[in-house]
């Protein structure tokens, strides 16, 4: 079975911009490229699709008929504008449009920013190792991690030296390709394990601004059947329903940064998904297993659950000063 490759890399070089991948390294980089994919059989490859070394490597996969998952930040008009154009020295447009049709999977993380905010990319980042780690485990094979990076130190939250610090943080090895050397990194070890993603150690933010954003974890549930409730039921939905919630999750020692509810519905905000998760199956299951019409209800209750994880505002409401 053909190994899965994820990869970051550099953007060309503009006019003015420090030296990391300038033109006349890029037959070098494709070759080094095509070489590793070969080395490591790799069928399957994950990355996004910006001019410089990610359109290279979605090239070099196709060129050994392997099968490109595209994961961007933005929609995909907005990353051509940010992340393809601008340099009239190549035809990086034209190696975009036909990336994207060859595509075997596209997925946009966010569909409704306009801007192009660096948090959306490291979320992207996030969303690209968490899907190449589920279709290697799937599929029984070992990840092979590839970069195409300077070793510059990564100045932030973004960038391909902070994703390779984000790979190596979860136990990986990467290939490194220095585009300004002629050889390959003979020091990294290609292949990853199938591991997890180390999500509090790469969520920190550093933002000074009033209204922050930063990546969190939320879980909201609401009750199937409440709007069946009789109003003589609504003190025993409280102070067993919800009070059983509150008890079990109190118990469970997961931090909780902020919540609220409203009738019958509970809302959290975690800090990692490591908290997230296991709290919606811990409230499910307790209210799953529990006879409610013992208890004086007319009606069995249930639980619907949704979680998800991705970049919000952390703000102060002014309503609820909360």
């Amino acid at each position: 079975m053909p190994s899965v490759a994820i990869f970051t890399g550099h953007l060309m070089d503009r006019t003015g911009s420090e030296v990391r991948f300038p033109h006349d390294r890029i037959d070098s980089v494709r070759k080094q490229l095509m070489a590793c994919l070969e080395r490591h059989d790799v069928g399957f490859g994950y990355s996004a699709a910006a001019n410089g070394g990610d359109l290279l490597f979605i090239d070099a996969t196709h060129r050994r008929n392997g099968e490109s998952h595209i994961v961007l930040p933005l929609n995909v008009e907005l990353f051509r504008e940010l992340s393809v154009t601008g340099d009239p020295s190549l035809d990086w447009e034209g190696d975009f449009n036909r990336a994207i049709e060859r595509a075997a999977e596209i997925v946009v993380v966010n569909e409704f920013s306009r801007t192009g905010d660096s948090l959306h990319f490291e979320y992207a980042n996030l969303v690209m190792t968490g899907l190449t780690i589920l279709h290697a485990r799937s599929l029984g094979v070992e990840i092979v991690p590839i970069a195409v990076w300077d070793g510059t130190p990564a100045r932030g939250a973004v960038g391909t030296g902070f994703f390779v610090e984000v790979w190596r943080r979860m136990g990986w090895k990467p290939h490194i390709i220095d585009p300004l050397r002629t050889t390959e990194d003979s020091s990294s070890t290609p292949l990853g394990r199938v591991s997890e993603i180390d999500v509090p150690s790469v969520m920190e933010q550093n933002s000074s601004d009033i209204v922050r954003r930063e990546i969190r974890a939320m879980l909201f549930a609401d009750v199937v059947g409440y709007s069946k409730i009789t109003e003589e039921e609504i003190p025993l939905f409280v102070n067993e329903f919800m009070c059983r919630i509150a008890n079990s999750v109190a118990q469970s020692g997961v931090k909780i940064e902020t919540w609220n509810t409203w009738s019958d519905a509970i809302f959290f905000v975690f800090d990692n998904v490591r908290d997230a998760g296991p709290t919606a199956l811990r409230i499910t299951e307790l209210v799953h297993s529990i006879d409610w019409k013992k208890i004086g209800f007319q009606r069995q209750l249930n639980l619907r659950t949704g979680l998800h994880v991705g970049p919000v505002y952390c703000i102060i409401d002014p309503v609820t000063r909360s």
